[in-house]
């Protein structure tokens, strides 16, 4: 923003003004009716973050092109969705499902594509009135529906996203304790999380078949399949790791050497550059009329603004 830029439409964009410059208190763009951060060329937006193109969603994040969708993380181009992860392109009416593309009024499903009127399947494509991968006609199906949904509602288990029970990897080792407020360990325990003590240092395990970095060449053409076999050790990190066969055939492809640092590490590096990823909402008061405003930075953050006005006020200081 210039210093005399005027802002239409941005509502909950607040700013703070040190010597003559304006500065974002959040990184919303060309929005109207929107609440959140990194909210950009949207409408209708409630407590979002990182959302581009969307329309008539809320608690949403890491999403393009979703309408009339609620509770989302990640994906492009779905419309009346309800709690779901990496619902894409086609997708309608989807509910409590993750990794799907073209998947229409459908629940509970994982990495289906193509696919309509199924429940509780995962893997399928071009498939339609499916429970649990089964094939079913289309009166049988709507039937055995209703009778699983009154079966899950007797037991409070209708009506939320897939359980901590099926969690893929520990609490402990996933992206949620990136998240601010996340890192409780003994909370998420209490949810039902899986918290497990991962033995990956150098001492953990006692196997001949090792190599360390520097022991194999940087030359990717020079590496043989036999690496597949390896244990590599990451003496900076004090951590072990395997590369895999997919990792091996894309780095030959691409003529890149192999990476020498295990992948945890490399990602906790990055976690820390990031900074803490809370994605919350504060409150201010506006500094010319008290109005309570919303913002990204909490107020002892050093990046914080000493300012903050709401988006009338600020609209009449730049005028």
């Amino acid at each position: 923003l210039g210093s005399r830029e005027k802002v239409e439409g941005l509502k909950g964009d607040f700013v703070k003004i040190k010597g003559g410059a304006i500065h974002r208190a959040n990184h919303n763009e060309k929005n109207v009716n929107c609440t959140g951060d990194y909210v950009i060329n949207s409408k209708n937006c409630h407590t979002c973050f990182f959302v581009f193109q969307s329309e008539n969603i809320a608690y949403c994040l890491g999403n393009l092109k979703h309408r009339d969708s609620y509770d989302m993380v990640g994906g492009v181009g779905s419309e009346l969705s309800y709690e779901t992860m990496s619902v894409n392109a086609g997708s309608y009416r989807t509910k409590f499902s993750t990794t799907v593309t073209d998947l229409r009024n459908s629940e509970y499903c994982d990495y289906c594509k193509n696919c309509f009127n199924c429940f509780a399947c995962i893997g399928l494509k071009n498939k339609r009135f499916c429970i649990f991968n089964k094939q079913y006609t289309e009166k049988e199906y709507w039937q055995k529906v209703d009778e699983i949904k009154t079966k899950m509602l007797k037991d409070g288990e209708y009506g939320e996203f897939f359980g901590p029970a099926l969690a893929v990897v520990p609490y402990n080792i996933s992206m949620a304790t990136s998240y601010g407020g996340y890192d409780d360990l003994e909370v998420a325990k209490k949810y039902g999380y899986r918290v497990k003590e991962i033995l990956d240092n150098i001492q953990a395990v006692d196997i001949e078949n090792e190599i360390k970095i520097n022991e194999s060449s940087d030359d990717i053409k020079e590496i043989s399949d036999d690496i597949l076999k390896k244990i590599i050790i990451d003496s900076v990190n004090d951590k072990k790791f395997r590369y895999t066969k997919e990792q091996l055939k894309f780095h030959r492809k691409h003529n890149l050497a192999l990476p020498t640092e295990h992948y945890a590490a490399v990602l906790a590096r990055k976690r820390i550059a990031l900074g803490p990823l809370d994605f919350s909402i504060k409150y201010r008061n506006c500094i010319w009329c008290g109005k309570e405003t919303q913002v990204t930075f909490p107020e002892d953050h050093p990046d914080a603004p000493k300012e903050v006005y709401c988006e009338k006020c600020y609209n009449q200081k730049v005028s």
